[in-house]
């Protein structure tokens, strides 16, 4: 994972380097999106986004 900082903000969204094989701190770090499989047209639906949601960050 590149990880770009200053004064310990990142600069950009995070992005894995091998997607089928991720480290512990891609896996507390990386966006993870979460949406239904199937939604109707024109129909409203949830979508949730979260950093870190593959594995608890220890704070």
């Amino acid at each position: 994972m590149v990880e770009e900082a200053i004064n310990g903000q990142f600069l950009r969204v995070n992005r894995a380097a091998n997607l089928m094989n991720l480290t512990e701190l891609e896996k507390k770090h990386l966006p993870h999106i979460s949406m239904p499989v199937k939604v109707a047209a024109r129909e409203p639906f949830d979508i949730e986004v979260e950093v870190g949601g593959m594995l608890k960050h220890p704070n």
